[in-house]
């Protein structure tokens, strides 16, 4: 839900099968948005008329992928346009891979430290969290 009378950021865990999903890492981005113009904010017009400015910012780190160069030449009729690599700092946040038992699943997990760490002082205090059995 987008708002047009305060500015919020929201932390986004991004899951993305072909990406990070081979070694088990899931995007730690944020997103930004606002009512005046943020750096590298795209411009989105409302029903109402009125404007609001969303960015969608990497956390800090290395990702777990890159992007693999344009072949030069002929490389086959389905190539991977992305390499997996380790993630350091922020990116390194939060695991995830899809999983299939009986259907398919997606399972995510960060650690108690940065949950905690995202979550606001006031709800912290008198705050128990408890690990589920995964």
């Amino acid at each position: 839900m987008l708002t047009v009378e305060r500015e919020y950021k929201a932390d986004v865990w991004h899951w993305k099968a072909g990406r990070g999903n081979p070694i088990g890492w899931v995007d730690d981005k944020s997103h930004v948005i606002s009512q005046s113009p943020v750096p590298n904010g795209k411009e989105h017009k409302l029903h109402s008329g009125r404007r609001v400015f969303i960015a969608r910012v990497q956390d800090a780190g290395k990702s777990p992928y890159a992007q693999k160069p344009e072949p030069t030449a002929f490389a086959g009729d389905l190539i991977d346009s992305f390499s997996q690599q380790e993630p350091d700092g922020s990116m390194a946040d939060i695991r995830g891979m899809e999983a299939t038992r009986e259907g398919w699943f997606l399972e995510m997990s960060a650690s108690f430290r940065r949950a905690t760490r995202m979550m606001p002082s006031s709800t912290r205090r008198g705050t128990t969290l408890v690990p589920l059995p995964y």
